[in-house]
């Protein structure tokens, strides 16, 4: 038998009426969005007599579903991380304490970001990799690669971003493509089960995802090359671009899952300069998308960058074809003689 809705105990006489807890108050000033992140916050009523033992967030999917448990504990405030870009999401919390659950809060309504910005991750590189310039410049103390991975993490959708080769020396082969946030840091990005990447030296490229190389390609990157990566969730492929020419066939197909932007580079490779990096989450579309062409600047660039950015085409334009609506990053590489 479940518990009632009234309970007595005593402390001393009169008995004392144990009841559920109120309907929690939700502080909208402090519910906020940031990327692919929603932050809520709530509190007990004020005068309120009843004990709480803890409080039950819920949320519903993003796209119209039913109510799930996200957290369940007795904190006040709950970051929820990993959703879906582009989508909104309705949030709930309820108390409970031993005389059982109290009613539902009202409703609050998120939306996420219908653009990603990301820089690298300082909680994600390995050791060996220095991130400076508020994370947008990532060099590597080590002849070894290393991998660091980017801020945004995506599940859905359509994801495409670029990187610039500045400077290429020394025939270093720097790897692209994306990871799980749990993929191994000590070596090249795509030897492990956790990435899928595309290396690359001065005249070919290959595929690798497990330690397994594939689809050897002719073409390899120099001084002001591009280097671009699309994660196509929808259809669940990733490919690759070089100099807005795709680079073989399709990389890889069946990618499922949640996945984050990643690099491995060792101490011959520098990103001096990082542009934060956008990507959009769109529906399946027939038909290109014109690209709205916007200022990708970070904090650490400047004007006269950008524009020898945009003379030297780097700021991109998407892949030839594709249903894309998304400015995305532009990172600038320097490959250094040891």
């Amino acid at each position: 038998m479940g518990p009632s809705q009234n309970q007595w105990f005593l402390v001393g006489s009169p008995p004392v009426p144990v009841t559920v807890p109120p309907v929690p108050l939700l502080q909208l000033e402090k519910c906020c969005t940031r990327n692919n992140s929603v932050t809520l916050a709530w509190r007990t009523p004020p005068f309120t007599h009843s004990t709480v033992d803890g409080y039950i967030l819920e949320l519903d999917d993003g796209d119209g579903g039913q109510f799930r448990e996200v957290y369940v504990g007795k904190e006040t405030l709950c970051t929820i991380d990993g959703l879906h870009f582009n989508s909104t999401y309705n949030a709930r919390v309820k108390a409970f304490n031993s005389s059982g659950v109290g009613p539902y809060s009202k409703t609050v309504v998120l939306q996420t970001s219908d653009v990603a910005w990301f820089t690298f991750d300082p909680n994600s590189g390995h050791r060996d990799i220095i991130l400076s310039n508020d994370n947008q410049t990532a060099t590597c103390s080590s002849y070894d690669d290393r991998v660091v991975l980017g801020t945004a993490a995506f599940s859905k959708g359509v994801h495409y971003w670029e990187l610039h080769v500045d400077r290429y020396d020394n025939h270093p082969d720097p790897a692209f493509g994306v990871a799980r946030a749990s993929v191994g840091k000590d070596m090249m990005l795509g030897k492990d089960d956790k990435a899928w990447a595309m290396y690359v030296d001065s005249n070919r490229s290959w595929f690798m995802h497990c330690s397994s190389h594939t689809n050897r390609t002719e073409g390899g990157v120099c001084k002001g090359a591009t280097v671009g990566v699309l994660l196509d969730l929808n259809e669940h492929t990733l490919t690759f671009f070089i100099n807005g020419q795709q680079q073989g066939p399709t990389a890889f197909s069946h990618v499922d899952g949640v996945f984050m932007p990643a690099l491995s580079l060792n101490r011959n490779v520098q990103v001096p300069r990082t542009l934060q990096a956008r990507a959009r989450l769109l529906p399946p579309a027939p038909a290109p998308l014109p690209v709205g062409l916007q200022s990708a600047l970070g904090k650490g660039g400047s004007k006269e960058a950008a524009r020898g950015a945009v003379q030297a085409g780097s700021l991109p334009t998407g892949p030839p074809g594709h249903p894309l609506e998304t400015l995305l990053s532009r990172v600038m590489f320097s490959c250094l003689s040891a």
